[in-house]
């Protein structure tokens, strides 16, 4: 949605429900779901657990993704999938990229090399491991 003070991109705007982008995206509806908005399950330990989402979804009361989101969840399925990049590697990367460079989307904002356990970034002329908080 858009207002006169803040517009917001088109491609920002919730138009897609997890089955639809799990069916463009060819990924499992759960993946989708939990990587956007997180779920709540029971540990083998028998505790409640919280999944975390990884992705910063645009309507998370209607549970709506937006163009980009899928961009970011396609992305998050190479890492994962193709190049076998551990999902707390990625969460970390993520985190350590909102937080310390300011990025909203990092998944769309940075080209990351890896190692095929770890994320990369150049920045400044420098490569930074930012699954390990920029060593």
């Amino acid at each position: 949605m858009s207002t006169d003070r803040h517009p917001t991109a088109v491609h920002d705007e919730p138009a897609y429900r997890a089955g639809e982008a799990a069916h463009i995206l060819a990924l499992p509806l759960g993946t989708v779901q939990a990587w956007s908005f997180g779920h709540d399950y029971t540990h083998a330990d028998g505790k409640p657990k919280r999944f975390r989402r990884v992705i910063e979804p645009s309507d998370v009361r209607h549970k709506l993704l937006s163009f980009a989101i899928l961009c970011e969840l396609h992305l998050l399925g190479v890492i994962r999938r193709r190049h076998r990049v551990k999902l707390p590697q990625v969460r970390q990367a993520v985190d350590y990229m909102r937080q310390r460079m300011g990025d909203a989307r990092p998944l769309l904002s940075a080209q990351f090399r890896t190692n095929g356990v770890d994320l990369f970034v150049e920045r400044a002329g420098e490569l930074l491991n930012v699954s390990q908080q920029g060593q």
